[in-house]
């Protein structure tokens, strides 16, 4: 797991940290992410990346969350 985050991977996660909600619409492909009545796109690049190191989980269903043994 890499040591440092990008700006955009230490915002995705903090904001995660602190209850928004990320989701992958499969239909468009877009990640969504919820903070309360806000809702806005999250680049691919930046969640795909944390899912490959294994600090965002997805299910099946598009629901994306925090592994809490990926972070420090």
């Amino acid at each position: 797991m890499p040591k440092n985050f990008s700006e955009p991977q230490e915002l995705l996660i903090n904001k995660l940290k602190a209850g928004a909600s990320l989701r992958h619409e499969t239909g468009t492909g877009l990640f969504r992410l919820q903070e309360g009545s806000k809702s806005r796109t999250v680049h691919p690049a930046t969640v795909e990346s944390l899912l490959r190191v294994g600090v965002i989980s997805k299910s099946m269903g598009g629901d994306c969350r925090l592994e809490k043994t990926a972070l420090p």
